[in-house]
């Protein structure tokens, strides 16, 4: 999922890629920015690559 908001997808993009909900990919982002400690999808994601969970590439 962060691999697609780093690419700069919508939340509905996000979905259609997972074959999930827009409503799903919001709860499971509030999920994330909580276990990150991130307040934006942009702090996700510099989390995510700080942490391992996503790369660069």
């Amino acid at each position: 999922m962060l691999d697609g908001i780093k690419e700069g997808y919508s939340n509905r993009m996000v979905g259609r890629l997972l074959g999930i909900s827009e409503r799903t990919v919001k709860v499971h982002l509030h999920s994330i920015f909580i276990k990150l400690g991130a307040n934006s999808r942009t702090e996700a994601v510099i989390a995510g690559i700080r942490n391992g969970s996503i790369s660069l590439h």
